[in-house]
């Protein structure tokens, strides 16, 4: 889906022609922004900066503390990846050790099971059109645990799906049942917007902005008529996935939770959402989120000299929509500077389709796919 662009990340987006590459980091800078998960560690001795020279003496400098810094990381590694003379881009050692280490070509299991030529442009079944059936759980996770803050423990009583995210939710509460309207869009591959209408009462409505992350997911929820409004946080760790819940109304905090839960066990994982899986992909581990969705991760690590690589695949499955959406992404670690560098690969939607087959789409993540993944995969779908 497209989205509008920051003049900087136009500038970013356009790169070519690598001239010089310099990646170093900022001592004694001030610390980077918390990003917690296996693949994302903060780096306590500064921050990381890159400086690029390319096409006719066009140069652009960004830490990992300015907007679009991971767009540039991710723009000017796959730039390398498809430059043919990568000798003649100047960079230090360092640089060119960590650049090399992401440039190296590795059949990503999540293209290597399609054949491109037997790839359609026209899908049997858009994936917009399951919407509805994975936020509508969501929802109805939201409003309940709300509930409890407006003291009227209300449940749901049914919840009835619609056509691209339009649904409504039947909420029972005491003698009195009402119906809500619950709307939701995409604008941007990773980030959603629900709408829920006359929540918690007429006149009122429930806003949350939904973002979706290779270690993480985030809810951003508010109520402006009762000036309400606050957050969840979905972390996932190798070993525990944990909750954080705070709501403030009227600047005053209301409510502050923390919930850890354990890997969910691999053998209750059932045939038909195994489907789902990307095919040659084993997750590591894998965890349940409270309204039934699925999150699954699969990590692998290359170790050469001072430079680690690692390649992550992580996905989101939606059981009550038969849809599911992976990301690979590459990390490349230089461990004695600790300087890191991470680019998307591959997004991948699979949906299961009315007959029983399953659809495949992949799809370009921004510059994230390399030229071979560029031309051969991006925007077709596969049905097996």
């Amino acid at each position: 889906m497209l989205h509008r662009m920051s003049e900087r990340e136009i500038a970013v987006r356009k790169i070519k022609n690598l001239r010089m590459v310099s990646v170093y980091e900022f001592t004694a800078a001030v610390q980077k922004p918390d990003e917690r998960g296996p693949e994302a560690e903060p780096n306590p001795a500064g921050c990381t900066a890159m400086t690029v020279m390319y096409g006719d003496n066009e140069q652009i400098t960004l830490s990992e503390l300015d907007e679009c810094f991971e767009e540039l990381c991710e723009q000017v590694m796959n730039v390398y990846a498809d430059t043919k003379n990568r000798d003649s881009v100047l960079m230090d050692a360092g640089t060119r050790a960590l650049m090399d280490a992401g440039a190296a070509i590795r059949k990503d299991p999540l293209g290597g099971h399609y054949d491109p030529k037997a790839g359609t442009p026209i899908p049997e079944i858009p994936f917009d059109a399951t919407m509805s059936k994975r936020f509508l759980p969501l929802a109805e996770y939201l409003v309940e645990e709300l509930e409890g803050l407006f003291a009227r423990e209300g449940r749901v009583k049914d919840r009835i799906v619609g056509w691209r995210g339009k649904g409504i939710l039947q909420l029972h509460r005491g003698h009195m049942d009402t119906s809500h309207m619950v709307s939701t869009e995409r604008f941007s591959d990773t980030n959603y917007r629900m709408f829920i209408a006359e929540y918690p009462d007429s006149g009122q409505s429930l806003k949350a902005e939904i973002k979706f992350d290779p270690a993480r997911m985030d809810m951003v929820f508010a109520i402006d008529e009762i000036e309400f409004s606050g957050e969840m946080e979905f972390l996932f760790f190798e070993k525990h996935m944990d909750v954080r819940i705070s709501v403030t109304q009227k600047g005053k905090e209301i409510c502050f939770e923390t919930q850890r839960f354990q890997p969910y066990p691999q053998e209750e994982f059932g045939e038909e959402l195994r489907k789902l899986l990307p095919e040659n992909i084993v997750p590591t581990v894998m965890y349940r989120l409270p309204w039934g969705m699925f999150y699954a991760l699969k990590e692998t690590t290359e170790t050469s000299g001072k430079i680690t690589r690692n390649d992550i695949w992580r996905t989101f499955l939606y059981p009550d929509a038969g849809y599911s959406e992976t990301l690979s992404c590459t990390v490349v670690k230089n461990q004695t500077t600790q300087v890191m560098l991470r680019k998307n690969n591959l997004r991948m939607i699979r949906t299961k389709l009315p007959d029983g087959r399953y659809q495949t789409y992949f799809d370009d993540v921004g510059s994230g796919m390399t030229g071979h993944y560029r031309t051969a995969m991006a925007g077709k779908y596969f049905i097996s």
